[in-house]
């Protein structure tokens, strides 16, 4: 993925909102989303217009029993 992309670009609420996602296979997603990667999002979200009421991250960690799907939001 290209620096400056947003993965996911969703209204909450009626509200604009980006979304990062992170997935990983028997890891933990979440140390993935570093402050550089929230930093980069963060610019390409103050772009947009409208402007992006905040910025969410849901993770997703694939392992044997299935994916274990998680919404964080403004993160």
């Amino acid at each position: 993925m290209g620096r400056g992309e947003i993965d996911l670009l969703m209204r909450h609420d009626g509200f604009p909102v980006a979304v990062e996602v992170k997935s990983r296979v028997a890891a933990e997603p979440l140390g993935e989303f570093t402050a550089e990667k929230r930093d980069a999002v963060a610019a390409a979200a103050r772009r947009l217009r409208p402007p992006v009421r905040r910025i969410d991250l849901v993770t997703v960690r694939f392992g044997r029993s299935g994916a274990l799907i998680r919404w964080l939001r403004g993160v």
